[in-house]
């Protein structure tokens, strides 16, 4: 899949995928992608059979856990 590594986080997609993770370069992969679902506290919901990812929400997990 091709990388695409946007210049700041407003120009990513308000709803982010398990492959937009892999697709922005957030996660290597797929693998990687739905490891983090499993996490406690990942910020993501299931809606019917896909996974949807809120990207303030997920920045938001990131600069925590970053500062942990």
């Amino acid at each position: 899949m091709h990388k695409h590594t946007p210049h700041s986080w407003e120009e990513l997609p308000l709803v982010l995928t398990p492959g937009d993770l892999v697709k922005y370069g957030i996660t290597p992969g797929k693998a990687s992608a739905y490891a983090l679902l499993r996490l406690p506290g990942f910020p993501a919901r299931r809606v019917g059979r896909r996974w949807l990812i809120g990207r303030d929400a997920l920045r938001a997990w990131l600069e925590k856990r970053d500062g942990e």
